[in-house]
């Protein structure tokens, strides 16, 4: 056996085995990375929120929050307010065109 055919016959049999690791079950079917993928996502989105289970709007919340959370740090203010991001950039921007002379 060659060399290069060896090294293919590791690989795919690496995938096969992480593949079954990561979708719990030995037999793949069309769909089961999604399907995992999705779960694992709605259980973490569940647990951001406190809550057993997730429920449709759920990540839409967290992502919601995250992103004021973000805006509060790059503008500096403690808590989320509406165009609190532009006002920071324009501000910004305004004190570095102006030239003290």
């Amino acid at each position: 056996m060659e060399l290069a055919e060896v090294i293919r016959v590791a690989i795919v049999e690496d995938v096969k085995t992480k593949s079954r690791d990561f979708i719990g079950k030995d037999d793949y079917a069309v769909g089961d990375f999604s399907k995992e993928i999705d779960r694992r996502v709605k259980e973490e989105v569940a647990k951001m929120r406190d809550k057993p289970e997730y429920e449709l709007g759920d990540f839409s919340i967290v992502l919601d929050g995250k992103v004021k959370e973000l805006v509060c740090e790059l503008s500096g203010n403690e808590s989320y307010e509406f165009e609190g991001i532009s006002c920071s950039v324009l501000w910004q921007g305004e004190l570095s065109t102006w030239r003290f002379e």
